[in-house]
């Protein structure tokens, strides 16, 4: 809305010929956050920016490119930036891409002079090609509810709690893995526990000094029965396998070169570590057996297993002040996403917590099916979620576990989204640090 309404201003003030669209379109799909902070020394100013940048607490945008200045051209906008442009996305082999907008004529010598490591030209891969984007893996709780939804009455799932996706070894599902807390940074198979310090207002290491240097990126697992205290982390089990495949005509075996969608598409397969197997929590078992799962005839094996006593009781903790997540969280109304849990009261939103500070990294989107018949299915309303992980320090402790939670405190679109495990969290303890085994599966 905010860029919207900007451009709109700036053409109805300025009459020019405009050739803009896509500039003001990766503006608004693909900002960065900026963040301001003063202090007594460069030192005092590093610790409270890497403070406010955990939280996300940003003051501004900065529309495109170089997350560091606002100096750059694409934070100028001008009447005819987008003519004779064109915009160029290099993918890399390990999915990371940059992306820039230059004249015409440019790329032809990039892409000529273009090699990889080994001198050789690296520009036929699927991924290189078309990117990865649309894919969404695991499936969100809200997807495997259909399975549900699918086998059982309406009845029967009419207080369905199912929350995911986690993972496990097929050998002991029981000990499935979560992602680890903020909190913990992994930096060569070591785990640096964060701690809050109300009295500086900052979050230190469990030395007390401030955090330094560059920690492991990716997403790790921590196995749910070492939630207090972790001896190993776990990258994620699968990997990605796009491949390239030509667009056949519908009524011949024929490549559809008149398709105006191209004579190629992309498929991308997911590959899962063999002796790894998806984990989701309910409290409604769901029959053994082979089900459909997602399209083109996909099948799943599923089997239902109790949860360990030990899990239970981590469960039926109350998370107090100091708790992670460890499934996303979306909260606030149908139209706005917020950080905390809202109450509408009096014509406003108001916050349920009292929140101290908290961490947590960039949101990640949110939506799913509503169902319906026939081929047109509804579609929810897209909101953002806090990602698992994010670590939330209150002022005053909650004394209740996630699933006595108030249902109030959950949006309702369809369903109540703690009918899908939002935001469900687990307590943690103050010290949370010890040296730990890297295990790459």
């Amino acid at each position: 809305m905010l860029t919207r309404t900007c451009q709109q201003w700036i053409v109805d003030q300025i009459k020019q010929e405009y050739q803009w669209r896509q500039e003001w379109e990766l503006w608004t799909n693909h900002a960065w956050e900026f963040f301001w902070q003063q202090g007594n020394s460069i030192g005092d100013v590093s610790r409270k920016l890497n403070n406010i940048k955990r939280s996300r607490d940003w003051i501004g945008i900065n529309w495109q490119g170089e997350s560091f200045t606002l100096s750059g051209a694409d934070a100028i906008a001008w009447f005819g930036m987008g003519r004779d442009r064109i915009g160029l996305r290099i993918l890399f082999n390990d999915g990371n891409w940059m992306e820039w907008v230059c004249p015409w004529w440019f790329p032809e010598d990039v892409l000529e002079n273009y090699g990889d490591r080994n001198h050789g030209k690296n520009w036929t891969s699927p991924e290189n090609l078309v990117g990865r984007s649309g894919i969404s893996f695991p499936p969100s709780a809200a997807t495997v509810s259909g399975l549900y939804a699918a086998s059982l009455n309406e009845e029967a799932i009419a207080f369905l709690k199912i929350a995911g996706p986690f993972w496990a070894f097929s050998q002991q599902p029981e000990n499935f893995y979560v992602p680890i807390p903020f909190s913990c940074l992994v930096k060569r198979g070591e785990i640096h526990q964060l701690r809050w310090y109300s009295e500086r207002q900052e979050w230190l290491t469990e030395t007390g000094e401030s955090v330094s240097g560059k920690f492991d990126k990716g997403n790790h697992w921590i196995p749910i029965n070492s939630w207090h205290q972790p001896e190993k982390v776990n990258q994620d089990p699968w990997e990605f396998l796009p491949h390239l495949h030509p667009r056949m005509e519908l009524n011949q075996r024929k490549v559809d070169t008149d398709s105006t969608q191209g004579s190629l598409f992309l498929e991308n397969a997911v590959q899962m570590h063999p002796d790894a197997c998806l984990i989701y929590l309910s409290n409604i078992p769901l029959a053994d057996g082979w089900y459909r799962f997602g399209g083109e005839e996909h099948m799943v094996d599923v089997h239902c297993q109790k949860i360990a006593e030990s899990t239970q009781q981590l469960l039926n903790q109350p998370v107090g002040k100091h708790f992670a997540l460890i499934t996303p969280a979306v909260w606030g109304s149908n139209r706005l996403s917020y950080r905390e849990p809202m109450i509408y009261e009096n014509n406003n939103w108001k916050p349920t917590w009292q929140i101290e500070t908290f961490l947590t990294e960039r949101h990640t989107p949110f939506r799913y099916r509503l169902g319906g018949k026939g081929k047109n299915k509804r579609l929810s309303r897209g909101r953002y979620a806090v990602p698992s992980g994010s670590v939330y320090v209150l002022k005053e402790p909650l004394h209740q576990p996630w699933h006595e939670w108030s249902e109030s405190w959950f949006p309702t679109e369809g369903y109540s989204f703690k009918r899908w495990g939002c935001g469900l969290a687990l307590p943690l303890l103050a010290d949370f640090s010890r040296h730990v085994e890297q295990h790459e599966t």
